[in-house]
């Protein structure tokens, strides 16, 4: 299964529609962290989780007017270390997000992301799907 986390709906569906036209069928969609942690569980786990840095919930510091104050403060970087200190395997996480700096890489690759699974929104179809294609290619 491949879960989606975005708070952007429409970025989320239309994600959600190209997998399926690369013929991924196993998916769900969530718009927040709260949503993603009851998801993964020791039994129930995702292959693929697709991440955005910038969930709305999780980061009682960012109030909507700008970027966050510290990488501390993004919603997908708590979610992550959660999932994390759960035993979810970050290599397989992809992180798309419109949020771009050094520390933010920095930290990601701390939790286990790799370098090529870390994407910009928009980012590149290919590049994304490469990202997926390579997780399922190493299980």
């Amino acid at each position: 299964m491949i879960i989606i986390a975005d708070d952007d709906p429409v970025f989320a569906r239309d994600l959600q529609q190209i997998l399926r036209l690369e013929r991924y069928s196993d998916m769900r969609v969530v718009g927040t962290g709260a949503e993603l942690l009851s998801l993964v569980t020791p039994s129930g786990s995702p292959e693929v989780l697709m991440l955005d840095m910038m969930l709305p919930d999780n980061a009682e510091d960012i109030d909507g007017r700008g970027p966050p104050m510290s990488i501390e403060h993004l919603g997908g970087v708590r979610v992550l270390k959660e999932l994390v200190r759960r035993k979810f395997d970050g290599s397989r996480v992809v992180v798309i997000t419109a949020y771009c700096h050094p520390a933010l890489n920095e930290e990601l690759r701390k939790l286990g992301v790799l370098d090529d699974n870390i994407h910009i929104k928009p980012a590149a179809t290919k590049a994304i799907i490469a990202s997926v294609r390579s997780i399922y290619a190493s299980k």
